[in-house]
Formats: structure tokens, C-alpha cells, sequence
């Protein structure tokens, strides 16, 4: 099926009233979102003239997440009645950013392994927090052989700065952002899309968005 396919389904699905969180749902979002990193890893520039980076993010994880927002804020207005739905929905939703995040970085890793390094090369610490070094010159356009080098780094890049939204979005859910350190997360995934692309000027937005949080 393609990219187009897989969407008609999920919005299908959700004009007939089919919660984020019903099973055909949920399986529409997992086929969605394994198709894409396919066409990322397969056929890349197609993928770019496609997309699909906006795509996954919007289809597969943003509206879920605005889902989650809204309920976690509808429980927490409810005082004791809303406890343990809170409770509930906040495991649920810790759970669903974990696994989020764990696609963002795999993607990352998996594109720079099949297309080459480009000039850079971004890595994760055992926390998540990610690392950008200098990648050798060898290492730059692996997929030459095909035709033209394949430069990733507007993937790698986007892909970091839905990590960082992650981050972000996870704590004004627990409204954990008093100490400015609650924000460190999200600001070195921003600050690493910055070093990976120095034009990328989302990047710098949502920095400038979490100096705001931190009352700079």
C-alpha cells in the first residue's frame, strides 16, 4: 500500500468514531508509521518529495498525543474523581512517549547506516540525550553507487527535533518545567538538530520557545 493508502485508512478510521486507542486503530498507526521508515531506508528521496517525516509525526504520533492532553488535562480538573484516571493516564502516556522516542532514535540510526554519515554522525547516550561528532569523510554518501550521495541529515535533523518535542510535551503534561534543568532534555535534541543543520531554523524556534518555559 502506499503512503496516501495508509492515511485514508487511519482518517477512515476515525471518521467512524474509532478512538486513538482502539486496536484497528492503533495497528493502522504501527503500519503507518513501519511503512515509513521502509521508504526512508528503501527509496529516501522519494520519501523526501513525499513527506513523510510530517506524515509519521502527524498521523502516527501527534494526534494521539493531542488525545492524551486533553484527557490528562480533563482528569487532572477533576480533583479526587479524576485520581486514578490520572494515575492511569499518566503511565499510559509515559509508555506511549517511550516508544516514540525509541522510533525517532532507531530512525536515526538506521538512516545514517544505510545512507551514510554526510558529514556527521548523531549517536545516543545510554539516557537517550543525543551526541553529534564529526563523521570520517569516508563515511559521507554511502549510497553513491546509486547514482547521486543521499544526504540525511534533513531526516536526522527533523527526527530531533520530534525528540525534543517529546520531551517538552512531556513535561508541561507534569507540569514539571519549574527548574530550569526539566527542560535539559529537550533543549540539547534542539540544540543537536542546530548542529546537524545549522539552517534548520525550527530548530531555534523551539529553543526559543523553551526560554520562555524557563522565563529567560
Amino acid at each position: 500500500m502506499t503512503t496516501q493508502q495508509l492515511v485514508a485508512d487511519l482518517r477512515t478510521a476515525a471518521k467512524a468514531g474509532k478512538g486513538f486507542w482502539d486496536a484497528e486503530v492503533r495497528e493502522g498507526r504501527a503500519r503507518l508509521a513501519a511503512h515509513i521508515r521502509g521508504r526512508l531506508l528503501d527509496d529516501y528521496n522519494a520519501a523526501q518529495k513525499e513527506g513523510v517525516e510530517q506524515v509519521v509525526w502527524r498521523e502516527v504520533f501527534y494526534r494521539p498525543i493531542q488525545e492524551f492532553q486533553r484527557r490528562l488535562r480533563h482528569a487532572s480538573q477533576a480533583g479526587d474523581a479524576g485520581r486514578e484516571a490520572l494515575r492511569k493516564g499518566t503511565a499510559t502516556w509515559e509508555q506511549f512517549l517511550s516508544k516514540t522516542a525509541s522510533w525517532y532514535r532507531a530512525v536515526i540510526q538506521d538512516v545514517q547506516a544505510v545512507h551514510g554519515h554526510c558529514g556527521c554522525r548523531v549517536t545516543f547516550a545510554d539516557d537517550g540525550a543525543p551526541q553529534v561528532e564529526a563523521a570520517p569523510d569516508s563515511s559521507v554518501g554511502a549510497a553513491e553507487h546509486e547514482g547521486a550521495a543521499v544526504d540525511v541529515r534533513p531526516t536526522v535533523a527533523r527526527c530531533l527535533i520530534c525528540l525534543g518535542d517529546l520531551a517538552r510535551y512531556d513535561q508541561v503534561v507534569k507540569e514539571g518545567g519549574q527548574e530550569p534543568h526539566a527542560w535539559r532534555p529537550a533543549a540539547l535534541c534542539y540544540r543537536a538538530a542546530a548542529a546537524v543543520v545549522p539552517s534548520c531554523g525550527n530548530a531555534y524556534s523551539q529553543l526559543a520557545v523553551l526560554s520562555t518555559y524557563e522565563g529567560d
